[in-house]
């Protein structure tokens, strides 16, 4: 055997190594796929409560931070919903860190979230005069995709001198005394936290199908309680469509009542947002 021979012999086995590594990483970048592309872009880090008792007067907040799960920067929107439920003159506001803090007129705005960083809101309501009790819902969406997931949160606040009755999201009776919050289970306050194994049911909100939609799309829904609402805001806030719901379980199908478009519809349950989701409507 001569020497060239040899080499294009050693050339031929070189090549046949490579394509079988090539091979497997292409295997393998295929694995990989389903995981990347399900997981979610980004998610919501509450760093204090999201139900506060104070007194007249006070500017309360929670500290949300907006954590990224990619490895780029992205995109996202947040957004105060128009049903801000309060005492009159009460206020609710967002803070993009220490440096800006939006006025109350300032209903969304676009902000960027790097992957080596978190993202700093402070979600506000200032109980400017009278006792009662002010809810705020924020979402965080990406604007520039319809199918995004839309992460949202409720924001309580109540003002009273000692005492105030209320409800949990799940419908849970609730007392506030001098702070210490408790929950009503089997005809007894008890500390806020235990749970009542007899009502596990738990609500919930499906993304509607198929989205986008045209003429037809479904959305199914389950709830703790027998009431509860399904709403339709669109991306001004606006409420454009609200429906009551008959029973614990069930779907609700639109028709093409409305217009194309994004949406936001969300799933309330005896005065609380439960969860939110974001449709688009084509023609």
């Amino acid at each position: 055997m001569t020497q060239n021979t040899i080499l294009l012999n050693f050339g031929f086995v070189n090549q046949k190594i490579k394509l079988l590594i090539m091979k497997k990483l292409y295997i393998l970048a295929l694995i990989s796929l389903p995981v990347l592309g399900f997981s979610q872009d980004f998610s919501f880090d509450i760093l204090n409560d999201t139900s506060v008792s104070t007194s007249v007067g006070a500017d309360v907040s929670v500290d949300i931070n907006i954590v990224n799960h990619t490895l780029d920067t992205i995109e996202l929107r947040w957004q105060l919903m128009a049903e801000f439920a309060s005492v009159p003159s009460w206020e609710d506001f967002i803070c993009e860190g220490d440096d800006i803090c939006w006025p109350t007129t300032q209903r969304s705005s676009d902000i960027l979230v790097s992957p080596s960083e978190d993202f700093e809101i402070y979600h506000h309501i200032y109980a400017k005069t009278n006792d009662g009790e002010g809810v705020s819902v924020l979402c965080v969406y990406d604007a520039n995709d319809s199918a995004n997931t839309v992460i949202c949160s409720s924001f309580y606040v109540n003002t009273a001198a000692d005492t105030i009755h209320g409800f949990t999201s799940t419908g849970v009776a609730i007392i506030v005394v001098d702070g210490d919050t408790f929950e009503m289970i089997g005809g007894q306050y008890v500390p806020l936290g235990l749970e009542e194994t007899a009502n596990a049911f738990a609500s919930s909100l499906s993304q509607n199908a198929p989205n986008p939609a045209k003429d037809i799309t479904v959305i199914n829904y389950q709830l703790a309680s027998s009431n509860g609402t399904l709403k339709f805001h669109d991306l001004t806030g606006k409420l454009v469509k609200e429906i009551t719901l008959n029973g614990k379980q069930g779907q609700y199908t639109l028709h093409g009542e409305l217009e194309s478009g994004i949406y936001f519809y969300s799933l309330w349950e005896n005065g609380a947002m439960i969860d939110s989701k974001r449709m688009q409507v084509i023609d």
